[in-house]
């Protein structure tokens, strides 16, 4: 029988000891005191638990850090033990994705780093087979032929709103923007005490809103002011984002106009979120714009940490269109869904990389199937999280390019083929999301300079990339041959002419492991 280990104490650990005991795990809970290395390798599973609302988050996260550092290094590398960890603080996560992992503790533990708010975030967000979303913020597909715009709207500025507006920015790319890059996706974040939380938003953002376009506007002072990025005029646009950052509220008469006026247009696809700190206010905020929008047909998302009241309303056909998130009892899925997804994805691009590499003949093939055996054994052998993670965040958008594909949610086993004009179109909205990722991990697009300095000598592209300088953020169209020879187009129409590989693969997942 496999054997879990919950360590520490959290409102999720209930769901977690129900979770594995439905697939048949004998679980073990301990506090916080280290146990003797031997027996870190009794477990399948290990997972390490931060206390909730910690009053110093980065301590509380160092501390079960180091508690998983301390596991991992016991661990036997017969049975490579899969870790759990759950952090307090979302900068950590963020750091955590940027890692490289040292080969002893790679070979004997998978971790899995995980935060509550960005958990919540992504079961709003992200479709998986296991777990499809309730709306999506394309609830309305776009095509590429569509004129309307995803429009998410986020009353409150959080740290919970600044992980689900992340999340956003990473899954809401459609191809309409391909065919006219106005059409952008736009996140407007809205709160009485804006100034502080948008420029420190900015700050840590730096690279993704120097090459964006944002506005911010004082409703109180009727002012505003817009950027624009910093290559406008001179590259083609290539970040299909745009941001807003507006100081009022929702008890203000021109926020309500606003927001009205935003549901009623026909160019848009609305979604609200309400991400105050406050339960009780974000009922209030939720109520008002649930009676100020009614007969429309807009998902209200709220923050509540404990569901019961909001379990209730939802009862009512006045708040049919209410989804509360953030509860404090439940959320994360052991069974990682997005994270299977994610390794095959990794599968379609190792292939495609190592096709290219082996035949030089300028074709570009996709795998015709996905070998289950080999799957764990490239996700093993990826030592860098960082390029994890960009697998993971192509993962969050299968779904959404399905839709766009004219695809429902229930597709994901009869998804068979895509054209070939549906691979191009699909390979540029896939450059555009990663063009989002990378700007979001800090990476900056080559000055002038630079770039001439790579076109000179196309080993410098790597130089330049360790320091978070890529040469490949620019507009799919501009892309340039890589170290193979090859044009780095080839890896997004890979990814692309394989979505309905994955799709059937990922249906095949049982308990969810590999």
């Amino acid at each position: 029988m496999n054997k879990a280990l919950i360590i520490g104490d959290n409102p999720i650990k209930e769901c977690l000891v129900g979770q594995f005991k439905d697939i048949g795990y004998d679980i073990e809970l301990m506090a916080d005191e280290p146990m003797t290395d031997s027996v870190y390798n009794n477990y399948k599973d290990i997972v390490i638990l931060s206390s909730v609302c910690a009053m110093d988050a980065l301590a509380e996260d160092n501390r079960v850090i180091g508690l998983m550092l301390e596991i991992a290094g016991s661990c036997s590398a017969k049975v490579r033990t899969r870790i759990h960890l759950l952090l307090q603080n979302q900068e950590s996560l963020w750091m955590l994705n940027a890692r490289d992992y040292k080969d002893e503790q790679h070979q004997r533990v998978e971790i899995n780093a995980f935060t509550m708010e960005d958990v919540w975030a992504k079961n709003i967000l992200v479709s998986t087979p296991t777990n499809p979303v309730k709306w999506g913020l394309d609830y309305t597909p776009i095509s590429f032929e569509s004129n309307q715009t995803v429009h998410l709207v986020v009353l409150g500025a959080s740290g919970q709103t600044e992980t689900f507006v992340r999340n956003a920015s990473l899954v809401a790319h459609y191809p309409n923007y391909v065919r006219n890059h106005q059409l952008r996706t736009r996140i407007t974040i809205i709160d009485g005490e804006m100034d502080v939380w948008q420029k420190s938003f900015i700050s840590r953002l730096q690279s993704l809103m120097d090459n964006s376009y944002y506005r911010y506007i004082d409703v109180g002072q009727k002012y505003s002011e817009t950027h624009r990025p910093m290559y406008e005029g001179k590259r083609e646009d290539f970040v299909d984002v745009e941001w807003e950052f507006v100081k009022g509220d929702v008890y203000n008469l021109v926020v309500q106009d606003k927001l009205q006026t935003w549901a009623e247009d026909e160019g848009q696809v609305l979604s609200v979120a309400v991400c105050n700190e406050n339960d009780v206010e974000n009922i209030t905020q939720m109520r008002m714009v649930a009676d100020m929008l009614q007969g429309q047909q807009i998902p209200i998302y709220v923050r509540q940490k404990d569901s019961t009241l909001v379990d209730m309303m939802c009862k009512s056909l006045r708040f049919a269109h209410v989804v509360p998130f953030g509860m404090l009892d439940r959320g994360y899925d052991i069974g990682l869904p997005l994270l299977q997804m994610a390794k095959r994805v990794k599968y379609v691009y190792d292939y495609c990389y190592d096709y290219n590499m082996s035949n030089p003949d300028g074709r570009i093939t996709a795998p015709s199937y996905i070998d289950e055996e080999v799957i764990e054994t490239g996700w093993l052998g990826e030592k860098k999280a960082v390029k994890r993670y960009s697998s993971l965040c192509n993962a969050m958008t299968l779904a959404t390019k399905m839709r766009s594909l004219g695809h429902k949610e229930d597709n994901w086993q009869t998804f068979y083929a895509i054209s070939q004009k549906e691979t191009t179109m699909i390979a540029q909205v896939e450059h555009n999301r990663w063009n989002v990722e990378e700007l979001l991990l800090g990476f900056r697009p080559c000055t002038d300079e630079e770039q001439q300095k790579v076109e000179d000598d196309i080993s410098k592209k790597a130089y330049y990339k360790d320091r978070l300088v890529h040469y490949d953020l620019r507009a799919y169209s501009d892309l340039r041959v890589d170290d193979t020879g090859k044009n780095v187009d080839t890896y997004d129409l890979c990814l692309s002419a394989s979505i309905p590989l994955i799709a059937y693969s990922v249906t095949r997942m049982e308990g969810g492991d590999a």
